[in-house]
């Protein structure tokens, strides 16, 4: 069997090989070693055995596209006057409203300010030509999208949990053409068709809510460019979207040899606050196979063996923590603990990290500050499973009253599965082809264990942590190169700016990962020409690379040329891509009465 592809490159070829149009594109793919985590399932009943491991995902597409001449470079052209609005200050203030922006990096100003050189004496006093549009632009790489994503891996029941948290785009495009659904469904799908690590479960989980911008500080001003999807738009992007990645996986583009096996993929989605049929207006039901309602009653606890029955453990068990997530945020509100929500400084991801070090109160030693928080998670966790007797379907019943789901937008919850045992039939089960009034099938509510307790399965043996991937960077290092990127502007009247900011951040990039590779002993030897090509190839497989599109572009209808991949797109066509037929009632006019 062929080894999988690298996801750099996977991506590469979904792009290569389904954008329409000619595009030059640049990929960057930054992945973080992996490190263990405390805040994803932080009241657990067996977290001393089923140890969770955390790594991040950054993707980045960007595009060679003309750009006005930044602030350095016209500063040392005749026409310098020409670049003068692009040389003020980034502010690093920009896009404060977005969750991005939150970063405390400093930012780097990308631009200098020079005094003109006088003119040299047998220069002539007559006026300069105009100088013409191709000496003010130069041509560079400027990021269009980019996907955010953290990954969860349980080593003792080989189950991986893929959380995507953020997929933006700039609005920097020279082409209407959008690649950002091709480069999504190709990252979901290459982690359905193969699992990292080694994983027999894989679960992606995607939290979809509108907003003008995430990644990208500054593009919620690109208006008249970027297209920000209303809420209805974006959860019925997202079920296209995802659906795409399925069908992905189960075909056979998958590579690595896996042409032809099948893959069982079970798909759910729930609006909160909406029974099945008053989501049918919102989300339709183009697609076969989506089951509507929560998967917590349907899937066992991913910190347990898949054959133990879901109502066998409680809701800590069953519900991850993840970051910026309002699941976390509720979890967290209904234990009341001191410990901030899981991806907020001062989580529990902080709190063992501190058992580590050397600052403790007065009088605790390091095993008595340990049995501390130990007590205090058993605290939390008998108030918790207390204060939901109902289990998740009660938890997920008050989720649709929280303010991040009735505040008069709607959002959705997604969750893809692969590898998962079949599902048994049930009668009282909830699927998108009825019309379930509550959001999940009932299922008995768990016992409220107070002690800590583990599956016999779940302890019978203490595999190793997952490997590091092939090049990837420090989380100091990782969190460094994501927090410079998302300090830049990327409103369009910095565009010259940004595209030498952008440079410089990928020279910054390639070093710091040769650094980290030269230390874990996996950069060859530099000096000799053919260990350089080695690195070079070597690093355009695993983290950034050159993608050349050359494809035909879609049927024009009208005056409006469709754009593949266009996020909001999904609203319009099928699961097959046909349209759907909509009928319109046209009212009945009324006959004039003749004299």
């Amino acid at each position: 069997m062929a080894p999988p592809p690298s996801l750099a490159d996977y991506l590469a070829s979904q792009l290569a090989a389904s954008v329409p149009g000619h595009h030059r594109y640049a990929l960057h793919v930054l992945r973080s070693e992996p490190q263990r985590s405390h805040a994803l399932f932080p009241h657990a009943t067996n977290a001393k055995h089923a140890k969770v491991w955390h790594e991040e995902t950054l993707v980045v597409l960007s595009e060679r596209r003309q750009v006005p001449l930044d602030g350095d470079t016209a500063a040392s052209a005749p026409t310098s006057a020409a670049a003068g609005a692009y040389d003020a200050p980034m502010s690093a203030g920009a896009g404060a409203d977005s969750p991005s922006a939150t970063s405390t990096a400093p930012v780097a100003s990308t631009s200098t300010t020079a005094a003109a050189p006088p003119p040299p004496p047998h220069a002539s006093h007559e006026p300069a030509p105009p100088a013409t549009a191709a000496s003010q632009t130069r041509e560079a790489l400027v990021p269009i999208a980019a996907l955010e994503a953290s990954l969860y891996f349980i080593p003792s029941t080989s189950c991986a949990l893929l959380y995507i948290s953020k997929v933006d785009t700039t609005g920097l495009s020279s082409s209407p053409i959008s690649p950002t659904r091709t480069l999504v469904s190709a990252f979901v799908a290459h982690h359905l068709a193969h699992p990292p690590h080694g994983a027999v479960r894989l679960r992606a989980h995607v939290f979809a809510r509108a907003q003008s911008q995430y990644l990208f500080p500054g593009s919620a001003d690109n208006s008249a460019t970027k297209r920000v999807l209303d809420d209805k738009q974006l959860l019925r992007w997202w079920k296209a979207t995802l659906e795409r990645a399925s069908t992905m996986a189960q075909g056979s583009d998958v590579g690595g040899g896996d042409e032809g096996k099948a893959r069982d993929i079970r798909k759910w989605y729930l609006v909160p606050g909406l029974a099945h049929l008053e989501s049918l207006p919102y989300v339709p039901s183009t697609a076969p196979g989506w089951t509507y309602g929560h998967p917590y009653a349907s899937l066992t606890s991913p910190l347990h063996p898949a054959s133990d029955p879901p109502a066998a453990h409680p809701l800590p068990d069953h519900v991850p923590a993840f970051a910026d997530d309002p699941k976390s945020r509720f979890l967290h509100s209904l234990t009341s603990s001191p410990v901030a929500a899981s991806g907020t400084a001062g989580d529990y991801d902080d709190a063992f990290a501190a058992l580590g070090s050397a600052t403790f109160s007065a009088g605790a030693t390091p095993l008595q500050k340990v049995q501390e928080l130990e007590r205090q998670v058993e605290r939390e966790r008998a108030r918790l499973v207390q204060g939901v007797p109902g289990g998740v379907d009660e938890w997920w019943e008050r989720m649709a009253f929280r303010q991040e789901c009735c505040a008069g937008q709607l959002v959705g919850f997604f969750v893809v599965a692969v590898g998962e045992p079949a599902a048994a039939p049930s009668s009282t089960s909830s699927s998108s082809s009825t019309a379930a009034a509550s959001p999940s099938a009932s299922v008995a509510a768990p016992p409220s264990p107070i002690r800590s307790s583990t599956s016999s399965s779940s302890r019978t043996h203490a595999p190793h942590p997952p490997k590091r991937h092939p090049l990837a960077l420090r989380p100091a290092q990782y969190t460094k190169h994501w927090s410079t990127l998302h300090n830049f502007d990327y409103a369009l009247a910095a565009l010259g700016r940004l595209a030498g900011a952008v440079e410089r951040w990928s020279e910054g990039v390639e070093r710091a990962v040769r650094s980290t590779a030269r230390d874990e002993g996996e950069d060859a030897p530099a000096g000799a020409e053919e260990e350089e090509r080695a690195w070079r190839a070597r690093y355009e497989r695993e983290v950034a690379r050159e993608v050349r599109v050359d494809n035909a572009l879609p049927a024009v209808v009208g005056d409006k040329r469709p754009a593949e991949g266009a996020p909001g797109a999904a609203g319009a066509t099928g699961a097959g891509g046909e349209a759907l037929k909509v009928n319109v009632l046209a009212p009945r006019k009324k006959k004039k009465k003749v004299e």
